[in-house]
């Protein structure tokens, strides 16, 4: 869930980060539009935001219950998000009888995709440790128990590879992208944001700005295209190869019509004081005249 955050703040343009009071420039922030060579697609949101994490194999290599969410499994697929537990017989010592306890299972963004390492206990401490595969290998001393394996399958990165649902990637002419080319903004206001693009070939274009479903509409060169909703929560726009002026404009048809309204509604007021200040004028000046 960690590593998946970090994703989160590097795709949302966030430029420093604040942890103990300590501030620190985020040196992976993707910045406020990039280009995208590879797409994947899901059938479900569920699967699309799980997409943006890391997936893992764990499997159980001890003589305990492993659960995932409560659940006891023998091997699982996960992304972080889960609830890891692992239970083991141990001795009371001042009952001195077996208890059931319940461990946490930790995960590690330190891994590389293909690697394993093992979740183990140290026999006289009783402390859990994650430790490489040639040290459990290595401990001769039998020193450790091993509960659980874990593996990293594949890790998402959001500066090469997008996650869309599978609605959203039918839209786009193919799912590979060779990623040349620049886009940059030009201009940034709350009803309007603009960019330029200069790309070689057709281009996936990621925009660190929040994907709405109505409002915002998207202008490549002057006409209209449909905005792609992009790992999970951000848009998208495919561009043919050449210089292009990007412009997202706030555009709501009743929000004109509610605009109308309260002009014609702030002008009758006028007329209204209008009126009102003349008829008093007028009778004041007849009561003069009489």
């Amino acid at each position: 869930l960690y590593s998946m955050n970090n994703k989160v703040l590097d795709m949302l343009n966030v430029k420093y980060i604040i942890q103990g009071g300590q501030v620190s420039p985020n040196r992976t922030v993707l910045g406020n539009a990039w280009l995208v060579s590879t797409v994947k697609s899901f059938p479900t949101a569920n699967e699309e935001i799980r997409a943006l994490g890391n997936e893992f194999t764990l499997k159980n290599t001890g003589e305990g219950e492993f659960l995932v969410n409560g659940a006891k499994e023998k091997e699982a697929v996960i992304y972080g998000q889960e609830t890891l537990q692992y239970v083991v017989d141990r001795l009371d010592p001042q009952t001195n009888r077996m208890d059931k306890d319940t461990i946490k299972v930790s995960l590690t963004n330190g891994l590389k995709v293909g690697q394993t390492v093992a979740f183990v206990m140290d026999k006289k401490k009783g402390l859990t440790d994650l430790v490489p595969l040639q040290t459990l290998e290595a401990d001769t001393a039998d020193s450790f128990i091993p509960l659980v394996s874990l593996t990293l399958n594949s890790e998402f990165n959001p500066s090469t590879e997008v996650a869309m649902l599978d609605s959203e990637s039918k839209k786009l002419s193919k799912k590979q992208f060779s990623k040349e080319g620049t886009v940059k903004m030009t201009k940034y206001a709350p009803n309007q944001i603009d960019y330029t693009a200069d790309v070689n070939g057709k281009q996936l274009i990621v925009f660190s700005e929040m994907y709405y479903k109505d409002g915002w509409k998207a202008f490549v060169d002057g006409k209209e295209q449909d905005i792609l909703k992009v790992n999970y929560a951000l848009r998208g726009l495919e561009v043919d190869g050449g210089k292009h002026k990007i412009e997202f404009k706030y555009d709501i048809p009743k929000f004109h019509t509610a605009g109308t309204m309260a002009m014609v509604g702030s002008v009758l007021i006028l007329l209204l004081i209008g009126g009102m200040f003349f008829l008093d004028w007028k009778s004041s000046k007849t009561q003069k005249e009489s």
